[in-house]
């Protein structure tokens, strides 16, 4: 994907042909983003709408140097975190007991998206969306805990303890040997 920085100025400045533009470069990759942690196509559609929404309405707040998908995706996964918590999804995590184990080199193993894709399919939700936002967006532990509205420690502890199970799984040699 290329995206042109004029077209952040344009945005900024009102520019509505530009806004329609970026939304149509940019909503595939929101709309993945989404998907691959939450894993229900309406909310991401939603979420995808609501993210450009508040993106057109806030978008006058950026700076020009803005980096277009990586704030797209932060409005997007803030989203998706409250509307979770609205409606109780991360209460009890009710899809804990699909959790997998994994062997040793899931660290240096998570690089393969076909391994990562399906830990991502074993593990509860908001395990889910804290390893999508720590591996794949490279948020730091402090940032996925504000989002979570959690200490400071939780998603360190999220991070460790799922990888710890997952190591722990004949599942692994499955995945690698399929």
């Amino acid at each position: 994907m290329i995206w042109d920085d004029t077209l952040t100025r344009k945005i900024i400045a009102g520019d509505r042909t530009a806004f329609e533009l970026c939304y149509r470069q940019l909503s595939p990759f929101v709309y993945s983003a989404i998907y691959k942690t939450c894993q229900d196509k309406e909310l991401s559609k939603d979420i995808v709408q609501e993210t450009f929404l508040t993106a057109f309405q806030q978008a006058h707040e950026l700076n020009h140097d803005t980096n277009m998908l990586a704030w797209l995706k932060r409005v997007a996964f803030n989203k998706v975190i409250n509307t979770l918590k609205r409606s109780n999804k991360f209460d009890g995590d009710n899809d804990a007991q699909n959790k997998v184990d994994v062997s040793d080199s899931i660290e240096a193993s998570v690089e393969n998206e076909r391994l990562f894709l399906f830990i991502l399919s074993k593990v509860s939700l908001s395990e889910r969306i804290i390893l999508w936002l720590y591996f794949v967006e490279q948020y730091k532990h402090h940032v996925i805990a504000e989002l979570m509205g959690k200490s400071l420690s939780y998603s360190k502890l999220v991070v460790s303890r799922t990888i710890s199970t997952l190591k722990k799984s004949p599942a692994l040699v499955e995945v690698i040997n399929a």
